[in-house]
Formats: structure tokens, C-alpha cells, sequence
């Protein structure tokens, strides 16, 4: 699902809902309806340029025009581990999940120029795509309809959520072609559904 999309205008928002996979294991203790649930997972989401670009530049000149270029998604990879309770009622099993691990994310590289016509001149800014990681946990619930001794159907639902800090550069290209570098730190508030 989207994240950041409607929290401010700074780097790291303006994510577009995107893909999920995983595999995930839940390790039983003998006897008992618990266990150890562990699981990997890779995240894409598109960045939303658009809607970026209509949110924070303003054309200082009527007919002037906006081009924008997106480099690569938000991707990540998260690592979790934690316990689980199963629930079996027949052939089906409730399951509830809490995991806690680290993920790592990329941001993209984010840049776009502002023409203006008359005098004609370009303004570009260049934000430098980043890596970062941070501490995430996993709550989720699940359940099961097993149809063979070593098959099942599974449907689970999963929160995930993270405070990612960001360390990049804004480089900005004046009409005269002056090149100012400025440092950009803050925090990607990340939160997934799946």
C-alpha cells in the first residue's frame, strides 16, 4: 500500500502502492501453540513524481514548464523474528504474530528542472538517492485451512512499521549554472499493510 504519501512534502514521501514478497516460517515448540515465527521480505513502491511536483514547485513565470525524472523505487528488504500462538480448530488454524528485526531501504534520486521561456532559463534541483536502515517490527495474524498432512491455503494480514533516518544531498543549478550543495537529513515514517 502507499506510504508517505500524504504526511508533508519531504524526502521520503510520495510512495505509490506496491509489491511485497516474503518467506516466512513458523518454527513450533513440541506441545505447545506456540513457536518461533521468522520472515524475510523485499518491498517496492514507486515514487509518485506527479503529484511531488504539483505539491512543491511553484513556476515563477507563466508558460514556464516542469520536467521531472525519478531514479529507480523505494525498495527494501527487512529481516524479522519473534513468536507466534496458533489456534487449531479442526482442520483450520488461527494464527497471531509478533516479529521485530531490522530493514534496510533505498530512496530514490529525485530531480527535476523548471524551464521559463522568456528570458529562457533552467533551474534544477538534484536530490541524491539514499541508504538507510532502521529497526522494524511485524504484527500480524493469519489463518489456515490445511487440505493434505503437508499442504495448506494460507491468508494472513501483516503491519509493518519503521522510523527510517536519511542522510542525502540537494544540489541546486541556478540559471547561471552555480551549483550549491545542501545536506538533508530527517526520517521516512514507513508503514505497510500487506
Amino acid at each position: 500500500g502507499n506510504f508517505g504519501l500524504g504526511i508533508g512534502s519531504d524526502y521520503g514521501n510520495y510512495a505509490l502502492g506496491g509489491s511485497m514478497e516474503s518467506i516466512s516460517a513458523g518454527i513450533p515448540i513440541n506441545g505447545s501453540n506456540f513457536g518461533v515465527a521468522v520472515m524475510i521480505a523485499g518491498y517496492d513502491n514507486p515514487f509518485d513524481i506527479n503529484s511531488w511536483v504539483t505539491n512543491n514547485v511553484i513556476p515563477t513565470q507563466a508558460g514556464s514548464t516542469v520536467y521531472e525524472d525519478i531514479t529507480g523505487d523505494y525498495t527494501a528488504t527487512s529481516f524479522m523474528a519473534g513468536g507466534f500462538y496458533t489456534y487449531p480448530v479442526k482442520r483450520f488454524s488461527f494464527d497471531v504474530r509478533a516479529m521485530a528485526g531490522y530493514i534496510t531501504m533505498h530512496l530514490p534520486e529525485q530531480q527535476y528542472d523548471l524551464v521559463q521561456p522568456s528570458p529562457y532559463m533552467v533551474d534544477t534541483w538534484d536530490i541524491g538517492s539514499s541508504r538507510a536502515g532502521a529497526v522494524c517490527y511485524d504484527i500480524g495474524a493469519g489463518v489456515r485451512y490445511t487440505f493434505r498432512r503437508t499442504m495448506c491455503i494460507v491468508l494472513n494480514a501483516d503491519f509493518l512499521a519503521a522510523s527510517i533516518p536519511y542522510n542525502t544531498v540537494i544540489a541546486h543549478i541556478d540559471p547561471n549554472n552555480v551549483i550549491t550543495y545542501n545536506s538533508m537529513t530527517g526520517t521516512v515514517p514507513y508503514s505497510l499493510f500487506n
